[in-house]
């Protein structure tokens, strides 16, 4: 929905849409932020050296927590977790 301005800002149009990406965009690296302040020693960097996005970033982050959440904060079913994670990955993109 576009609104339409009148008057000396008459060529300004905004979209709420493009307001909340903007919001969302804003968000999305506060958090990244935070999250790299949180892990300072953590290199936020792909094999290719390549840098993660802030959304990766905020993936990761919020995947951890989820799965943390899930076990309890329970280090064995952590890993169990990861486990079956990995294998369904195996069998979903391996060729």
């Amino acid at each position: 929905m576009h609104h339409n301005i009148t008057g000396a800002a008459s060529n300004i149009q905004t979209s709420s849409s493009d307001m909340l990406s903007d919001f969302e965009e804003t968000l999305i690296s506060n958090v990244a932020e935070s999250v790299k302040e949180k892990f300072p020693t953590f290199d936020w960097r792909r094999d290719d050296h390549s840098e993660m996005s802030d959304k990766e970033i905020v993936a990761i982050y919020l995947v951890k927590t989820d799965i943390a959440q899930i076990c309890g904060n329970d280090q064995k079913c952590i890993q169990d977790f990861m486990s079956i994670l990995e294998y369904i990955f195996d069998e979903e993109f391996s060729e």
